[in-house]
């Protein structure tokens, strides 16, 4: 079905943006198209009390290169979010993958989940079972902010200003953070509610 709009907010990773856009504005979906998504897999796990207090108080670690993790960093979710995990539990989730090691979130769950589980065991000290195990996969996740970005992101805004009523927000713009993500999805929607004041 078409729908009517006099104004569009397109939040999204880049890629998608790009296909969405490939008829209705060619040269803004090919400014978008080649920003790479590397995959990434999330291993999640769960702890109880006992393995809980094994890790110190701050909320994740991130690990640099030539380190012996197989892991991009983890984060400990029950410490950042409310209720993400029973009182004195810990949920904590490990990342995979990206620009430097694509393979590693091509693995499957099970090998997954022991090389988070070794993973945490020489970060944290934390050997016990997992009480809760989640995996999940993206094939083309956190944009990459390569060499020429900047250019690029800066022709993007300009080809943006030439489609009235077209909004861009999106961690592929201004920072891959959540919150930088989420903020941009609030500063195009004011643009758009000013553009169309204006009108």
């Amino acid at each position: 079905d078409l729908l009517q709009a006099d104004a569009v907010v397109l939040a999204g990773e880049a890629w998608a943006g790009a296909e969405l856009l490939r008829d209705a504005a060619p040269e803004l979906a090919a400014e978008l198209a080649p920003i790479p998504h590397p995959p990434v897999a999330v291993v999640g796990l769960g702890y109880g009390p006992e393995q809980a207090r094994k890790a110190p108080r701050g909320f994740g670690a991130l690990v640099c290169r030539g380190e012996r993790l197989g892991m991009l960093g983890c984060l400990w979710d029950s410490a950042i979010f409310d209720g993400r995990a029973p009182r004195e539990h810990l949920l904590v989730r490990c990342m995979y993958g990206g620009t430097l090691a694509p393979e590693a979130a091509l693995r499957g769950e099970d090998e997954l989940v022991s090389a988070a589980r070794a993973d945490l065991a020489a970060l944290l000290g934390i050997d016990g079972p997992p009480a809760h195990v989640a995996v999940a996969k993206w094939d083309r996740a956190i944009p990459q902010y390569e060499l020429g970005h900047v250019a690029r992101q800066a022709r993007i805004e300009a080809l943006v200003e030439r489609c009235f009523g077209l909004y861009l927000a999106g961690n592929h713009q201004q920072g891959i953070a959540f919150a930088r993500a989420a903020a941009s999805g609030v500063e195009a929607g004011e643009r758009a509610v000013r553009a169309l004041a204006q009108r």
